[in-house]
């Protein structure tokens, strides 16, 4: 941002899960919510979502502090922009959002509380940190990250055989 750009609105900064899905494509996500402000949201995702599309946002309870006073959890929106921000080999996206309208109340979204495991750090993670990899195995972004980094060869097969639970 230019230094004497203003924004309309005082962003706050977060560091929490978002649950997004795109009702057209019948397509849904786990990404993570950066900074917000009463008219939008900015997070960073694994998949590349265009400008354009209409997405609907889940936010964890207890939502951040910027969302305390009106009680919602969900939120239709638009996808305004985005820009590539891959970190280490996994491409990341991160992606700007316009509020258009509140959808859920917070209570409907306590299963959102429920910690998950790492299957490979044993570490328990909220959910919106965990993700699915390969149907059975849950990875925390961190792990996900460090195996995505691991060069092929025989310590990547070793883990993913692990991973799998296949190590004879």
């Amino acid at each position: 941002m230019a230094a004497n750009e203003q924004r309309r609105y005082a962003r706050q900064s977060v560091d929490t899960p978002l649950y997004y899905s795109l009702p057209l494509e019948d397509r849904s996500g786990v990404a993570r919510l950066l900074n917000i402000s009463p008219q939008g949201v900015f997070f960073e995702s694994h998949q590349p979502l265009e400008p354009g599309q209409d997405i609907h946002l889940v936010l964890p309870k207890p939502p951040p502090e910027a969302l305390l006073q009106n009680g919602y959890a969900g939120y239709q929106a638009s996808i305004i922009w985005h820009a590539e921000r891959s970190r280490n080999r996994r491409p990341s996206y991160g992606i700007g959002v316009q509020l258009l309208d509140k959808t859920e109340e917070m209570e409907r979204f306590s299963i959102l509380e429920q910690p998950i495991e790492c299957d490979l750090c044993c570490k328990s993670f909220q959910t919106g940190s965990i993700l699915q990899w390969r149907e059975t195995v849950r990875l925390c972004t961190g792990c996900s990250d460090h195996l995505a980094s691991i060069p092929e060869g025989v310590i990547r097969n070793c883990v993913l055989r692990f991973l799998d639970g296949n190590v004879l």
